[in-house]
Order: structure tokens, then C-alpha cells, then sequence
């Protein structure tokens, strides 16, 4: 009996050993690699676009155009004779002889230096506005001879003769002025047409316009 015992473990172990030779080991799990897309080449900064500058606006040249402030300087530069008033806004106005000779009398007028003077101070008073309207009388590029009111004052500031006489626009014309006048000697006049008379040599010259206020 024990013998058959032993003899059945033995088979058993050897059934038992028998398929633990013939059994492959489990597979072991293995780390599964994936495939990645390949990453995008990195971009090249783009330049940012320049804002485009309006075009400028066309500058008129017919005479008595009115030019905006913003566009005195690039219209005399285009050689547009433009005046521009001492009394205004800093726009401008394109200009002939015609309107010139308008424009300028205009602002001479309203500087009261083409009457004759009472006293010292009131003469004082109109000659800032005159040198204004004179500088810009020069920067539209004209020529004029200007009638003022002129005297002679006494030590109380009153005038005692009280005349005409001129001034000038225009730097090639005021350069000439100092020597006309000693060539004619006193330029003084009573009235307003006396002293343009007087002064016609110079204005034919330099082909001034004349400017008189007293009308």
C-alpha cells in the first residue's frame, strides 16, 4: 500500500515537474513607445507693417486760394507766392499783384501807420503792427513802397509838423533805400500823392507795389 502511495506521488511529481519545463515564462509587459510628430520648425518673427502716411493733400495755386497753415511753407517751397496776415490764423491766401496790393494795404490800414501822427506814443503804437504786416508782406515775396504818417515831436511827445513819408518791403529794395534817399534828399511830403512821386524812381526800380493806407 505505501508502496503504491510513493509510486503515485512520484508520477504526480514528475507530471508536475514535467510541465513546469514545458510552460514559456509569461511575457513580461515592455514599455510601448509611441511615435510623436515631428514638432514644426520654429516661425521667423514677422516685421510689422509700416503705416502708410496719407497722401498729402493737392495744394491749390489758382489766385485767392485760401492755403491751410500746414501747407504755407511746402507751397512757397513749390514756388506759390502766398501771404499770409498778421491779423489772421495762419492761413494763407494765394496772391497776384492785385490781391497783394489788397491784402497788404488791408493790414497797413489796420495798424493806423498810414496816418499822420498826433504824438510820439500813437506813432509808437502803429509801428509793431507795421513791422508784422512789412515781415509778412516779405515772406510772399513782394516789393512795395508804403505810405505812413510821420512828424516831428517836441519835448512833450505832441507833434509840432506832422507829414508823409515812406517805408519799405522787400530786402533788396530796403538795401537800396538809404542811398535813395540821399540822392533825393528829404523824403517828406505833404499828401500822399507828393510823397508817391517823390518816391517813383524807387518803385520803378524794384517794381514795387504801392501800398497807401490814407485812401
Amino acid at each position: 500500500m505505501n508502496t503504491r502511495i510513493a509510486a503515485i506521488a512520484l508520477i504526480a511529481g514528475i507530471i508536475l515537474t514535467g510541465c513546469s519545463n514545458n510552460t514559456e515564462p509569461a511575457p513580461q509587459p515592455t514599455a510601448t513607445q509611441t511615435e510623436t510628430a515631428p514638432a514644426d520648425p520654429p516661425t521667423e518673427p514677422t516685421e510689422p507693417e509700416e503705416p502708410t502716411e496719407p497722401a498729402d493733400p493737392e495744394i491749390p495755386t489758382e489766385v485767392g486760394a485760401e492755403i491751410t497753415a500746414d501747407q504755407v511753407e511746402a507751397a512757397r517751397e513749390a514756388g506759390i507766392s502766398v501771404y499770409v496776415s498778421p491779423n489772421g490764423n495762419g492761413d494763407g491766401v494765394v496772391i497776384d499783384r492785385k490781391t497783394a496790393k489788397e491784402l497788404v494795404t488791408k493790414d497797413v490800414a489796420t495798424t493806423g501807420a498810414a496816418a499822420k501822427p498826433t504824438d510820439f506814443d500813437g506813432l509808437m503804437d502803429t509801428r509793431e503792427g507795421l513791422m508784422e504786416t512789412i515781415a509778412a508782406a516779405e515772406a510772399a515775396g513782394v516789393n512795395a513802397v508804403i505810405v505812413v504818417g510821420a512828424g516831428q515831436f517836441g519835448a512833450d511827445g505832441k507833434a509840432f509838423n506832422s507829414y508823409y513819408s515812406i517805408t519799405v518791403a522787400g530786402p533788396e529794395i530796403r538795401k537800396a533805400t538809404p542811398a535813395f534817399v540821399e540822392s533825393v534828399g528829404v523824403l517828406t511830403a505833404t499828401t500822399p500823392q507828393g510823397i508817391i512821386a517823390i518816391a517813383q524812381p524807387l518803385i520803378d526800380e524794384f517794381d514795387a507795389i504801392v501800398i497807401d493806407a490814407t485812401k
